[in-house]
């Protein structure tokens, strides 16, 4: 999360070498089914954070604000927007207010939605320490857990009970907390294995229980060298059942429409990048895998996503541009899109509902002032 603003930079250094793509009509006519642009121009966007609630049907947008300046900007504080279905601005709320608890929040890591229209958030202040805090629909912000100094919260996973598991890291240790719905804490898993660890991804299964993609290894300049992923059970008391092992870096998680689960990841250690879809079975026993796509360092926040009718969306950014591809439910591509636009970006996110989709981005605009401001980018398509 730190480092999001350097890598962008440094992904402009490398000469991309794209993969093939199919005809730009397969998604420009057939998929789109409305695209939106949100921020004003006297601020500067980055989206960070995405969830579709299950309680109102919206999404909800999370990131920092900064102010336009053409050298630095200067951090103002935190935007929380509501969306509906049909791509409009429900709610625009702007956290600049220092708070007793807090002081300034600059950056959300993940949000979620509970009863009563409220978020919880992985927040941090300015001066890097982080919280898990609840945001209302009027913007009030309560403090429901302070964490400590070396740990730093990646994804919520909030239960049907109304408890969360915060996922993260504790220094270069993989990190688990279970809290109730008021923020104490029920336990706490930190787990070893030997090297830079941390949790990059997770889902909550039944029973209370849960699966990480936990990334073993190095995490250095540019995310290359030698790493380590570990598909990974647990109870509801976060012992591990069991696990698979995959050779590669990164990764994200998704549950498929029969109860199957699909990761995607890059194999490689090196800047040549190596996209693979594996899926497996409730008990984690492979079940098939597929190669995506292979590219010269570029592919960055790649996420996958399950769609009713049992097919798979893949999206991720090369070079600061938007890719997607769709994927039948055995992992076969149908087809890829690597947008074409003058827009650069700093990341996309993807959220599945039904069988649309909602594609986020940050692109790169100039204000009245000539100043470089970000805004978001919401397209909803529909995969055909």
């Amino acid at each position: 999360m730190k480092n999001n603003y350097v890598y962008f930079i440094v992904l402009m250094t490398f000469a991309i070498m794209p993969f093939s793509l199919q005809a730009a009509e397969v998604w420009s006519q057939k998929n789109i089914i409305w695209e939106r642009s949100f921020g004003q121009d006297g601020y500067s966007y980055t989206k960070m954070a995405v969830f579709l609630s299950s309680n109102d049907n919206n999404l909800h947008i999370s990131g920092p604000v900064t102010l336009p300046y053409k050298i630095k900007k200067q951090n103002k504080g935190l935007f929380v927007w509501e969306v509906n279905k049909s791509g409009e601005m429900l709610t625009n709320i702007l956290l600049s207010e220092t708070y007793q608890e807090i002081e300034k929040l600059l950056e959300v890591a993940d949000i979620t939605s509970f009863k009563n229209n409220r978020i919880v958030a992985a927040v941090t202040n300015e001066n890097g320490k982080q919280f898990l805090a609840n945001i209302n629909k009027l913007g009030k912000v309560t403090v429901v857990k302070n964490l400590e100094p070396e740990v730093e919260i990646l994804k919520i996973i909030s239960n049907k009970d109304g408890s969360y598991l915060l996922i993260g890291r504790d220094s270069l240790k993989e990190l688990v907390i279970k809290t109730n719905a008021s923020g104490t804490e029920l336990w706490r898993k930190v787990f070893e294995r030997g090297r830079n660890d941390m949790v990059v991804d997770g889902i909550g299964i039944e029973g209370g229980g849960f699966l990480l993609i936990e990334n073993s290894g190095k995490v250095e300049k540019f995310f290359m060298g030698e790493s380590d992923l570990f598909v990974a059970r647990y109870d509801s008391r976060g012992e591990r059942v069991n696990e698979r092992y995959l050779p590669g870096r990164n990764g994200s998680i998704a549950r498929g429409k029969d109860g199957n689960y699909v990761i995607v990841y890059d194999k490689s250690a090196t800047a040549e990048q190596d996209i693979w879809v594996q899926a497996y079975d409730k008990n984690l026993n492979p079940l098939w895998n597929q190669k995506i796509t292979a590219i010269k360092f570029g592919l960055e926040r790649f996420k996958i996503v399950s769609l009713a009718n049992g097919n798979y969306v893949v999206a991720g950014s090369v070079n600061g541009k938007p890719w997607v591809s769709y994927l039948d439910s055995t992992g076969a591509k149908k087809w890829d899109h690597l947008s074409t636009e003058k827009e650069f970006g700093v990341g996309v996110d993807l959220v599945a509902d039904d069988n649309d989709c909602y594609l986020l981005s940050t692109i790169i605009t100039l204000n009245a002032e000539k100043a470089m401001i970000n805004k978001v980018k919401v397209i909803k398509f529909k995969p055909q």
